[in-house]
């Protein structure tokens, strides 16, 4: 592989440089991998396919070869699925398409390709204003709930760049103020899972609200929350949290249930010992 491309320093500031290691190494080996200019790629059966400049036919297992990595001198390697997972994340953020050609080949477009690579100045120039006024518009959110989960005062920085176009424009889903507190912290404190969808978490907490009062709700998810770290277990999406925690029991109930665990727990020991 020859040549170069260009690489924008707010990505360091976007929501992929949030995600686990793995997603920016597959969004780079895709901008890497992509044609400067369009080829025709012959098949067996005596046809041939253009691949467009931006483009990369591929397979699944190809990247997850290409983006392996050694730990301790061994070899290691995503599986497909994952990296299925990968893809379809960078297809909800409007980041890539994906074309299936037949059974394992696969085209990858990426999205405003022309536009990131242009040698045309006017085009740099009207790009950087782009990201300029976009990345201008970033928040800082306050911790969860002001609870005692966070050992630091410091606010919880997200970044979204979910966008949806319309007449030129970009429009980002609005969020109520308490959501986006939740959000922030849930997101910060899961363990060893993503946050899931932000859009399908607020539709289930707007449902939430018309039967409990926020308080209830911020009181389940931090006892949630606490209780993953204590005990190392692996955190829900928040929208499936949503749906299924049952927030009519008494969160106090909660906590009294986890002590009288813990108390046993401690007795067993001491018996084993």
């Amino acid at each position: 592989m020859e040549g170069w491309i260009k690489d924008w320093r707010q990505e360091i500031e976007s929501q992929i440089w949030q995600m686990p290691p793995l997603y920016y190494k597959v969004w780079q080996y895709l901008k890497y991998s992509a044609n400067y200019e369009d080829i025709e790629v012959p098949a067996k059966d005596g046809s041939s396919t253009v691949i467009k400049r931006g483009q990369i036919l591929t397979t699944l297992r190809k990247i997850a070869e290409d983006v392996g990595w050694y730990e301790r001198g061994v070899f290691k390697k995503p599986s497909p699925s994952m990296i299925s997972k990968i893809l379809d994340w960078l297809k909800k953020n409007d980041m890539i398409t994906v074309e299936v050609v037949n059974s394992s080949k696969t085209v990858i477009t990426i999205c405003n390709y022309d536009k990131f690579q242009s040698t045309n100045q006017e085009v740099v120039n009207s790009l950087r204003t782009d990201c300029e006024h976009t990345y201008k518009k970033e928040k800082k959110y306050n911790n969860i709930i002001n609870n005692n989960i966070y050992t630091s005062n410091e606010s919880s920085k997200v970044v979204s760049l979910e966008k949806k176009i319309s007449k030129g424009e970009s429009k980002k889903e609005k969020y109520d103020e308490e959501f986006e507190k939740i959000w922030a912290g849930y997101r910060k404190n899961a363990v060893e899972t993503l946050p899931g969808s932000k859009k399908e978490a607020y539709k289930e907490f707007k449902k939430l609200l018309k039967k409990h009062d926020i308080e209830t709700i911020k009181d389940h998810i931090r006892y949630y929350l606490i209780d993953c770290k204590r005990t190392g277990t692996k955190t829900k999406q928040l929208v499936n949290f949503l749906k299924k925690e049952d927030f009519d029991t008494p969160v106090e109930e909660l906590y009294e249930s986890a002590r009288r665990k813990k108390q046993e727990q401690e007795i067993k020991i001491r018996v084993l010992g």
